[in-house]
């Protein structure tokens, strides 16, 4: 089959071959016959292209361009007397009408039919056939044979186009031996018929009563491919829709919006959706395949569902914020004949508010008696839905905050806002447009909401709270050398610390009757808090002190009534020391066992409990933490060989270490030592 069949005998419609020569309403006669068999080159060698007759889509059966088998759906096969109807395009062979297999005789008017029959609401707008035929015009008895294509119902005496008579001389049409030859093809066009059919028959003058049945050869028309052109001059509707953010005039759309619909069709069915923004078509997809077959290139009739829903989206943040229009619409399966819905104008923002501009108290920040107060700012600029929502956060000094929000369009003011209580509050506002865009980190402020501050006494007490930032808690093990950070927080209920307070750091060694010694003043942020970090060294007691006598300028907030005349709390770093280790054996074969604990004790007490070989050793250690052992030849004592030691170390009441486990595995030296 040559290339761009399916193109040509689809999207084209085809000359009408009615009043051409050869193309007549079928009936009897010699006339009829010599003037048909003269006018079938035209015929067979593919008539010119002309004006098609409306949309038209196009069916492929029995085999495409590519030589792939196709079904043969809407072809049916009838006959009569002794003769064949068969469908071998499954081997690659075609749809095969024979007459004569068997050498049977055959009366007139028999027949053997393969004819395509148009679906309701559509029409044959052109055909195009790859086959050959043979009669074979001999002296034998084929005489009164003839394989035809009609354009027409063949019982209602319909148009007959590639007819071979074999009273003419023909003995066949095609080239089967070649599929390239352009002999094969017939293509007739500008057609409107409800079905066509190939067909081989027995026709006499009257002057026989039989068609003989004494040739050796066959009387067949075979087509391995067609491609039916079917006009479907009805357009697809709407039943329902399309509804949906997408389509909605009345409202702003965001991110993925989406429309969905119902939609019908007369004839072909419905095969294609399409999505149109400001006159562009943005998607086009097929929204049901029915099985397969609603899909190019068509093998079926009907190829689409006659009634369907479908939907289509869209992510509008390839839209620039503002209106738009938007259409939607469906094709049936020629591609052309289309429903679409009125364009609707939309406006798109997917852009959230700015932080709001010049965010201020109206009245400013000083302290006030009531508990009322009223913030304003101005609108960012940029917006295309107007600003619906405002969102603020109210934080007291303490870090305890509260969140709310007002509705409004177009608000720019929080009026009559009370905050949880006395004291001075940090308040930020972000904003959210009526089509839901919002961006928490866009805020306004803070600004200073001041309530009873001076005046009235705080909510709470006054507070002085500390941890190791590692573990937050008030206890902390710690590995030497590691130091270890203190974080805290000097609170006066929801009031600031008052301007240059600090907080004294105290450490003693964890022994007893150890005196408490400064080693630090802090400073305390405007937010209460501070931070110091401990020195490595050894276990010891911390205590963080406020003493508002000394700890700088300012007088601290009356807090329930009055003032507090010290605050403290207490922490505890409890230190473990680090124990290395090392084995060595003499010449003479003498294990020995070295090891140093940091940091250095400086002062005796410290013993260390050590399993070398199963065996249990007990070791002072130096003032400088190192000690030694030499234990009895335990196993594997040899150079090269790892050695497992553990132990535990005991630092008795004077020296500030916590009790310490530890296991080491180790590989054993050699000393150049005597033994």
């Amino acid at each position: 089959m040559e290339a761009g069949f399916e193109e040509a005998a689809g999207r084209a419609g085809w000359l009408s071959l009615t009043g051409v020569h050869g193309v007549e309403p079928r009936r009897g006669g010699l006339g009829f016959v010599i003037g048909l068999c003269a006018g079938l080159a035209v015929a067979a060698g593919g008539l010119v292209p002309g004006a098609a007759l409306g949309a038209v889509y196009s069916v492929g059966s029995c085999a495409d361009a590519s030589g792939r088998v196709l079904p043969v759906d809407g072809w049916v096969g009838s006959s009569t007397g002794e003769s064949a109807v068969v469908n071998t395009c499954p081997g690659h062979g075609g749809l095969y009408v024979g007459m004569n297999q068997l050498g049977v005789a055959q009366a007139p008017g028999d027949f053997a039919r393969w004819a395509f029959v148009a679906p309701a609401d559509t029409s044959i707008a052109s055909v195009r056939l790859q086959r050959d035929t043979a009669v074979s015009a001999d002296r034998l008895g084929h005489w009164w044979y003839q394989s035809e294509l009609f354009v027409g119902n063949p019982d209602q005496g319909g148009p007959v186009v590639d007819a071979c008579v074999g009273r003419l001389g023909c003995r066949g049409r095609g080239n089967p031996a070649v599929p390239s030859d352009p002999a094969n093809t017939v293509a007739v066009g500008g057609l409107s018929s409800d079905q066509v059919a190939l067909q081989v028959e027995c026709r006499t003058d009257g002057s026989v009563a039989q068609c003989p049945g004494s040739g050796p050869m066959p009387v067949f028309y075979e087509a391995r491919a067609a491609v039916i052109g079917l006009t479907d001059n009805v357009n697809p509707v709407f039943v329902s829709g399309p509804d949906g953010p997408l389509v909605d005039p009345t409202g702003y759309v965001r991110g993925v919006a989406g429309a969905s619909f119902e939609a019908a069709d007369r004839g072909s069915g419905v095969y294609r959706q399409i999505l149109r923004i400001d006159g562009h078509t943005v998607q086009s997809a097929v929204p049901d395949a029915n099985g397969g077959l609603c899909g190019l290139p068509f093998v079926d009739p009907l190829p689409c569902k006659l009634d369907m829903t479908g939907s289509v989206s869209f992510d509008t943040t390839r839209l620039a914020d503002g209106p738009h229009q938007v259409q939607v619409a469906v094709h049936d399966a020629t591609d052309v004949n289309e429903a679409a819905s009125a364009p609707q104008t939309v406006v798109v923002d997917n852009t959230a508010p700015t932080a709001p501009l010049n965010l201020r108290v109206v009245g400013g920040d000083a302290p006030r008696p009531s508990n009322d107060f009223q913030v304003m700012w101005d609108t960012p600029p940029g917006q295309v839905a107007p600003v619906l929502v405002a969102h603020y956060r109210l934080c007291s000094i303490a870090g305890r905050c509260t969140a709310g929000q007002v509705e409004g369009e177009g608000i720019t003011s929080l009026d009559h806002l009370r905050v949880p209580g006395p004291g001075a509050w940090s308040l930020t506002v972000f904003l959210e447009d009526a089509a839901g865009n919002v961006n928490p980190a866009a805020m306004g402020g803070p600004v200073s909401l001041r309530f009873g501050v001076g005046g009235a006494p705080s909510e709470g007490g006054p507070v002085l709270a500390g941890r190791f930032a590692v573990g937050q808690g008030r206890r902390l093990y710690a590995r030497y050398p590691h130091g270890a950070r203190v974080s805290g927080v000097l609170r006066f209920g929801d009031l600031p610390p008052p301007p240059g307070a600090q907080v004294e750091v105290l450490t003693r060694d964890a022994r007893p009757h150890a005196p408490l010694g400064l080693v630090a003043t802090v400073p305390v942020g405007g937010d209460g808090a501070f931070g110091y970090r401990l020195a490595a060294g050894f276990s010891r007691a911390v205590r963080l002190r406020y003493r508002p006598a000394t700890a700088g300028v300012g007088t601290p907030p009356n807090v329930g009534g009055s003032a507090p005349s010290e605050l403290s709390t207490d922490l505890a770093l409890i230190v473990e020391p680090r124990v290395s280790l090392s084995a060595t054996v003499s010449r003479g074969g003498a294990l020995a066992v070295r090891g140093q604990i940091a940091p250095a004790p400086r002062a005796p007490g410290i013993e260390i409990a050590l399993r070398v070989g199963g065996r249990l050793y007990d070791v002072a250690v130096d003032r400088n933490g190192r000690f030694v052992v030499h234990p009895a030849s335990p196993t594997g004592a040899v150079p090269g060989r790892r050695l497992s030691i553990s132990g535990i170390v005991r630092p008795g009441t004077r020296v500030a270490l916590a009790p310490t486990h530890f296991q080491r595995t180790m590989r054993v030296t050699a000393s150049f030592m005597g033994g």
